[in-house]
């Protein structure tokens, strides 16, 4: 009956419920990167970095083995077109599903990205589904400083919280 209509991607979706996740933006909670470690050694909490593959090969990771925690890497929007990863939900919920169980819904989820944009996109995406959601603030790398390099005037690298080069 709706031949054509069945078959869409996950970019039209979000864009179609953007008028649900422009409401849902304003009750997504922001987290400085030191208050995000705090909840990360709970155990109650993972970070979400959505930053692309190559992102996370050179530029870094959050490395969180001395908290007994890792990070989940599940890009937001696949490099090199920036399109919205269409399995994005799907693989978390995997993820989140294997890792926590049947406490999965109740975990909290502090999303990452290098500035804080893309993981602000994911968290209201994820809000959509019923997911206690944070956006870490500045993200990974932070702000442009006046030389025109980020991880020094703010985000997780400039709070000099544990990383790593792969």
């Amino acid at each position: 009956m709706f031949d054509g209509f069945c078959s869409f991607d996950i970019s039209l979706l979000y864009f179609c419920s953007s008028i649900n996740l422009t409401f849902l933006n304003l009750m997504i909670k922001e987290i400085a990167p030191n208050d995000a470690f705090i909840a990360l050694k709970s155990g109650n909490s993972v970070l979400v970095d959505v930053r692309t593959d190559a992102e996370f090969a050179f530029v870094g990771q959050v490395d969180l083995d001395s908290i007994d925690n890792s990070a989940i890497l599940l890009p937001w929007k696949i490099f090199p077109a920036m399109a919205i990863n269409p399995r994005f939900q799907i693989s978390l919920e995997k993820i989140l599903q294997e890792r926590f169980k049947e406490r999965y819904k109740e975990i909290a989820l502090i999303f990452m990205c290098r500035s804080g944009a893309r993981s602000y996109e994911a968290a209201s995406y994820m809000t959509s589904f019923g997911y206690n959601c944070y956006n870490l603030i500045n993200g990974f790398e932070g702000d442009i400083d006046s030389f025109s390099k980020r991880g020094n005037i703010n985000g997780w690298k400039a709070a000099n919280l544990p990383w790593r080069q792969q």
